[in-house]
């Protein structure tokens, strides 16, 4: 990631990668010359037991044929986040299992949640154009929290052919107006101009 250049694309063999507790993407192509991290075609590729984090000034990016799993005892987490001032990035053909929350021991908080894939941006830089499809995130214990999240300022995004199944609250959020994101009542504190088409939602228990 370090030396890789606009245009080029990074392919990671089958396997099981253990990276373990963050890690974080801020590789930028340019417009016309996506940088893609992808699994090798036709080969299984896990990523296990790591949060992966796209963050500033990450952009024209492709993540494409990969897995992403078993990230467990989260508190108010995620397995996958997109932070604010990222934009331009095509999320394809993922499949995100096995996220779990916990209350830590000890602790004297009654709940808890974990996001398998949060968009998260502030009213400082905001996200946009960032993309979703044919993606497959299934069997969280998500607690309070949701299977697939846009929350604060985001906006021009696309969620499309997505599976979404089994999942303990909400399958897909669009949300904002918080606190936590921006001002209440500024109308860039919340998510707009996004679409979400032809997806499925099983089995979701909010």
């Amino acid at each position: 990631l370090s030396s890789v250049q606009p245009g080029q694309t990074i392919y990671l063999r089958r396997g099981k990668y253990v990276f373990g507790g963050s890690f974080i993407i801020r590789a930028a192509g340019t417009e016309g010359n996506y940088i893609t991290i992808k699994g090798y075609p036709g080969e299984s590729v896990i990523i296990a037991e790591t949060k992966l984090e796209f963050a500033n000034p990450a952009k024209y990016l492709n993540f494409e044929n990969l897995i992403i799993a078993n990230v467990p005892d989260l508190h108010w987490g995620y397995a996958m986040k997109v932070h604010s001032g990222t934009s331009y990035i095509n999320f394809r053909n993922l499949e995100i299992r096995n996220i779990t929350c916990k209350i830590p021991e000890g602790s004297t908080e009654t709940t808890t949640g974990c996001n398998p894939l949060v968009i998260y941006g502030d009213t400082v830089e905001g996200i946009n154009n960032v993309n979703v499809e044919n993606c497959y995130i299934h069997d969280c214990d998500t607690g309070w929290s949701e299977g697939l999240t846009l929350n604060g300022h985001v906006s021009n995004c696309l969620i499309k052919n997505c599976t979404i199944a089994n999942i303990t609250n909400i399958g897909i959020d669009l949300a904002g107006n918080y606190e936590w994101t921006g001002t209440v009542g500024d109308p860039e504190n919340q998510t707009h101009d996004c679409i979400v088409e032809n997806c499925l939602l099983v089995n979701c228990q909010s």
